[in-house]
């Protein structure tokens, strides 16, 4: 944000003398392109030899605004007649804010994020004076419609693997149960063979 240079007064403010110029700081903020600093003495101060001025020059970090921009194209063109008065006050305010941020240079990141969010959600809460959705209640249904079609396939997905798994169990039931009825009929054989081979003579 820019700020208004303010007079620097070394001899006043305390009985301070011009040797105490040394070791003072001070720090403005200059505007795009050529800029002009000016040190002199006031009217009816003494003013001491200057040795130097030491100045650092720090690039300002613009914000970005890709998405504030994104948004308020988005809703720029609504008209105010088509919605009620209540729900449009909070959407006007959050549109102008969201305008006089694009504008400013100066405007720093946290008040764009703001803006975005302030905007985006008066813009869901408008309603129609014709009692119709906005085109954000649209988007919200079918956001809604699309998670539940989602929840649906991946139950649909949940019930196929659990088929599959109680198939799978079935079928290892089944073939255990087959194989144990195979070796009781194979125990049942040998026995009669051996009883077979006791009562024939030639096993007496």
């Amino acid at each position: 944000m820019k700020k208004n240079v303010l007079p620097f007064n070394a001899a006043s403010g305390g009985g301070l003398c011009p040797d105490n110029w040394i070791g003072y700081e001070f720090s403005v903020t200059l505007a795009k392109g050529e800029n002009n600093i000016d040190v002199r003495k006031m009217d009816g101060q003494p003013m001491p030899d200057l040795d130097y001025l030491d100045m650092e020059l720090e690039e300002e970090i613009k914000a970005d605004k890709t998405e504030l921009q994104e948004v308020y194209d988005l809703h720029k063109g609504k008209q105010e007649t088509d919605y009620t008065p209540k729900s449009w006050k909070a959407f006007g305010e959050a549109l102008d804010q969201a305008k006089t941020l694009l504008e400013d240079e100066h405007a720093d990141q946290s008040q764009v994020d703001l803006a975005v969010k302030a905007l985006v959600e008066a813009a869901r809460k408008l309603v129609r004076k014709d009692g119709q959705v906005t085109e954000e209640d649209l988007q919200e249904a079918v956001k809604k419609a699309e998670e539940a079609r989602e929840a649906a396939e991946e139950a649909k997905k949940l019930a196929e693997q659990a088929q599959a798994e109680a198939k799978k169990q079935k079928e290892e039931a089944e073939a255990a149960k087959k194989a144990a009825l195979e070796a009781q009929k194979r125990a049942e054989e040998m026995a009669d063979a051996s009883k077979e081979e006791r009562e024939s003579p030639s096993g007496g």
